[in-house]
C-alpha cells in the first residue's frame, strides 16, 4: 500500500482516537448536588405539566441563533433566587447568581392541527457553590412526569416538520457525560446558549412583541452595566434576508464553537469558531473543505459530533454557500 493511502486511512483514525481521549478526560466530572428523581419537584410548570406553562417565578427566554438538535423544538427557562440578579461579564457571557436553575425542554409537534406535542426530555443546570451541575430528565409516555436518567435513551419519533411533512427519527437522549463534553470549558461546566448577543432579540409574549433583552433589564433580572453595548446581536441564521456571512458565523458559533475554541473539547484543532473571533483567526480559510465534508457525512466523523443523529440540510446549505462566497475560485461539490 502506498504511503499516501496509509496516511489517508490514518487521519480519521487519529481524529477519532483524540476525540475519544478528550471525551474520556471529561467523563470524570461529578455533580456536587443530588438531583431530585422527578422534574415536577422543581416547580417549573403550573397546571398540567405537559402544557409547559411556566410558573410565575420562572422566566422564558429565546435565542437569536439556537442550537440545532435534530429539528427538535425547545422551551428554555431560567429561575433565579428572589431579589438576585444576573450580571454581565466582559466576554459577553452571563454570570448567574448562586442557586440559579436553567431548564431546556425538547419536543416535537406530532399533530399540527391540534398542536399536540411529544415531549422527550428536559435538561437542567443548577448552580451551587459557584459551580454548575447537570442532569437530564426523560418524560414518560403519558407526558405527566419526567424522571432523572443517568444512562441516556433512544426513542423513535414521528413528527411533522415546518413543511407539513411527516418525518421519522430515532431520537437520542444523551447521557450526562455526553452533554458535559460540550458544556465543559476550561475545566468547568458552563451554559452555552444564554449570552448577551444571543438574547438580544424580539419575541412574542402574550400577544405583545417585546424586546427580550430590555425586558429582562426592566424587570431587574439582569444588571445593565454598559458592557453589553458593544456586543453585536447574533442574527437568526434561518433568516435569508440577513447578511450571509453573519448568518454563517452565527451558525458556527452556536453549533460548533463550544467545542472548537481554545478552552473546549476540540482545543487541539486549529479552529476557533466564536462569532466574535476575527475571520483570520478562526481557521476557516484553512479548514473550510473539511468543515463542509464533516457536516455532510453521517457516522463517527459527522459534525457536530454530539447532539445530532441526522443531517441538518439547511445548515449545510448555509455553510456551503458561505465558503463558496469566500472562495469563488475554488468551487465545491
Amino acid at each position: 500500500m502506498k504511503i499516501s493511502k496509509i496516511l489517508l486511512l490514518a487521519v480519521p483514525i487519529i481524529s477519532i482516537t483524540v476525540l475519544l481521549l478528550s471525551l474520556n478526560r471529561f467523563s470524570t466530572f461529578k455533580n456536587e448536588i443530588k438531583f431530585s428523581p422527578t422534574l415536577s419537584s422543581y416547580g417549573f410548570f403550573q397546571g398540567k405539566m405537559s402544557n409547559l406553562i411556566p410558573s410565575p417565578n420562572v422566566e422564558v427566554f429565546e435565542l437569536s441563533a439556537p442550537l440545532f438538535s435534530d429539528y427538535a423544538e425547545k422551551q428554555r427557562l431560567f429561575k433565579i433566587p428572589k431579589d438576585s440578579t444576573i450580571t454581565i461579564l466582559k466576554t459577553g457571557k452571563l454570570d448567574f447568581p448562586e442557586g440559579s436553575i436553567l431548564a431546556k425542554t425538547f419536543f416535537y409537534r406530532i399533530d399540527d392541527e391540534v398542536n399536540a406535542l411529544k415531549i422527550l426530555e428536559t435538561r437542567l443546570l443548577i448552580k451551587k457553590d459557584s459551580r454548575w451541575n447537570f442532569a437530564t430528565y426523560q418524560w414518560n409516555e403519558p407526558q405527566t412526569e419526567a424522571f432523572l436518567t443517568l444512562e441516556g435513551a433512544d426513542s423513535q419519533i414521528n413528527w411533522m416538520d415546518n413543511n407539513n411533512k411527516y418525518r421519522q427519527i430515532n431520537y437520542h437522549i444523551p447521557s450526562p457525560n455526553e452533554c458535559i463534553a460540550c458544556h465543559k470549558s476550561n475545566g468547568k461546566i458552563q451554559p452555552i446558549g444564554p449570552k448577551v448577543g444571543n438574547l438580544k432579540k424580539w419575541f412574542i409574549n402574550q400577544g405583545d412583541t417585546i424586546d427580550q433583552w430590555q425586558h429582562f433589564i426592566d424587570k431587574k433580572l439582569i444588571v445593565s452595566n454598559n458592557l453589553h453595548d458593544g456586543i453585536e446581536k447574533l442574527p437568526d441564521y434561518n433568516d435569508v434576508q440577513k447578511d450571509l456571512t453573519k448568518r454563517a458565523r452565527a451558525y458556527l458559533d452556536i453549533n460548533c464553537a463550544h467545542c472548537h475554541n481554545p478552552l473546549g473539547i476540540a482545543n487541539y484543532k486549529t479552529l476557533n469558531l466564536g462569532y466574535e473571533v476575527p475571520y483570520e483567526k478562526t481557521g476557516i480559510a484553512l479548514k473550510y473543505p473539511k468543515i463542509i465534508h464533516r457536516m455532510k457525512i453521517t457516522g463517527d466523523l459527522h459534525m457536530p459530533k454530539l447532539g445530532t443523529t441526522i443531517l441538518h440540510d439547511e445548515g449545510y446549505d448555509l455553510i456551503k454557500e458561505y465558503v463558496q462566497q469566500l472562495h469563488r475560485n475554488k468551487p465545491m461539490r
